[in-house]
């Protein structure tokens, strides 16, 4: 992100500075998320000094104003990070940004406090793997007398252990099953807002020679045309969306072969 030159000094420490304390704030955040972020905070300064060039204030004054107004970073950027956090770890699979996710947002509703302690159960189930391969006669699914129970447990001749060999694959379903869970509602909570779809549309680096879309955030199968009312297209950056394409293309193709030979 190029940065913006002001004209006094002062000034430009200020903002400098909290240029700064603003990057710090969205480390967290992936590259193209935490450039996206910061430029949208330097249009804000940008736009509001060339606003109010000529209102009688110097630029220092005016700087302080819009930086009160955005806040304070290390504050202003909590609620933002913990919902591109979700998104990313919605689209990426990425287990360390999935534990991220769910901290920074546990404080965000009960539906969080559910989904970190359904976590907690995934990792036991990866521990229990581990465990089994270390000591096998120690850990599995055992059963007695009006009792079972699934996990470590020291020899007791009243239990039986049932699963065998199965238990290790019973696990790692268990713990795939808990972990697209987790995603799944995780989706439903960070879907794209109607404003982030708008700006995705109209973002002139989405569209790849004017009418190619290319959006790797974007996760629709087929999203609007530059002008919406032309349609839909198809997503370039999203595999999903190019399978699909094809897929239809080829079907539709197939489809007018057959009624031409009937003809």
């Amino acid at each position: 992100m190029k940065s913006l030159q002001l004209d006094n000094n002062s000034s430009q420490k200020i903002y400098d500075d909290y240029i700064v304390r603003c990057n710090k704030s969205l480390r967290i955040l992936s590259e193209e998320d935490r450039e996206d972020c910061l430029l949208e905070i330097n249009s804000y300064i940008h736009e509001y000094l060339d606003d109010n060039k000529l209102n009688g204030k110097d630029e220092i004054e005016n700087l302080l104003n819009i930086l009160d107004r955005i806040g304070i970073p290390e504050e202003t950027f909590k609620e933002l990070i913990a919902s591109k956090k979700i998104i990313q770890a919605v689209y990426t699979y990425n287990p360390k940004v999935l534990i991220q996710a769910l901290i920074l947002n546990i404080q965000n509703g009960f539906i969080y406090i559910i989904l970190s302690i359904l976590f907690l159960f995934l990792t036991s189930f990866q521990i229990l793997i581990i465990l089994k391969l270390i000591k096998p006669d120690s850990v599995g699914l055992y059963v007695g007398f009006q009792t079972f129970f699934f996990g470590f447990i020291d020899s007791d001749k009243n239990l039986t252990e049932v699963l065998g060999n199965w238990f290790i694959p019973t696990s790692i379903i268990i713990s795939l099953v808990l972990y697209f869970l987790i995603l799944f509602v995780l989706q439903t909570k960070g879907k794209p807002t109607k404003e982030m779809l708008e700006n995705w549309n109209k973002d002139p680096n989405n569209w790849k020679w004017g009418w190619i879309y290319f959006n790797k955030k974007d996760k629709r199968i087929f999203p609007p045309k530059k002008n919406k009312i032309m349609g839909w297209t198809v997503n370039f950056a999203n595999p999903i969306s190019i399978i699909t394409f094809i897929a239809l293309s080829v079907q539709i193709t197939v489809l007018i072969l057959k009624f031409l030979k009937t003809v």
